[in-house]
């Protein structure tokens, strides 16, 4: 499966059908036949289903909701869903989102109000992944979130440039530089609801450890 993924990655993005198809055709062959004939089907059919896998994960990403408006590096609002915690650095946060919808921003006026973007229709975005960075006083708001809380956010679009690129192995389609955060909440699910306060007990349990360590548990 891993070198399929690999392969996958090396033809680029596509719908995988060729391969998925492939992996069907050779699972058939599989019931059929015996001995280590049997065992090279199954692993031909894992590397087809690794790379149509992988070729299925590039295209969503190049062929998003939020193609257009990264490219035109759009001043948008979304709604969604923290990936993981916030990482907070000395003036400046950043988190992965998963966004439910989101609406452009009209360029009218020039203060960042929610208002502004009243009359533009929410957009569905696929439960597309963008990664969000804060600067202050919007920082430090969202450094005091958790996994699952849910926010609503207003800033402008960028592509993955340089380092940031790695994201994309987490499927981010680009980058948000959050400018206000407009709205946040509890998680939508009762197992995070449960787990983010069992954790946060847990954490309190290590503040005599040195930081290093500390981190490490965490």
């Amino acid at each position: 499966v891993a070198a399929g993924a690999w392969l996958g990655d090396r033809l680029g993005a596509g719908s995988g059908r060729a391969a998925f198809l492939g992996a069907l055709a050779v699972t058939g062959t599989a019931l059929v036949v015996r001995g280590p004939a049997r065992g090279v089907a199954v692993l031909i059919v894992a590397l087809l289903l690794g790379g149509a896998a992988s070729q299925r994960a590039l295209d969503g990403l190049e062929h998003s909701p939020f193609a257009a408006v990264v490219e035109a590096r759009s001043d948008i609002a979304v709604e969604g869903t923290l990936v993981g915690d916030p990482d907070a650095r000395r003036f400046s946060t950043r988190v992965v989102v998963r966004v439910d919808r989101f609406r452009p921003i009209q360029e009218s006026g020039v203060s960042w109000k929610p208002e502004r973007s009243a009359g533009m229709p929410w957009r569905g975005a696929g439960g597309r992944h963008l990664l969000v960075q804060a600067g202050p006083p919007t920082a430090g708001r969202l450094a005091q979130l958790e996994a699952g809380d849910r926010v609503e956010l207003t800033g402008w679009l960028s592509p993955l440039s340089g380092y940031d690129l790695r994201y994309r192995r987490q499927h981010v389609v680009g980058r948000l530089a959050a400018l206000d955060l407009v709205d946040f909440g509890s998680p939508s699910s009762p197992l995070l609801r449960l787990a983010n306060p069992a954790r946060a007990v847990l954490l309190r349990g290590l503040d005599p450890l040195p930081d290093p360590e500390r981190g490490l548990v965490a």
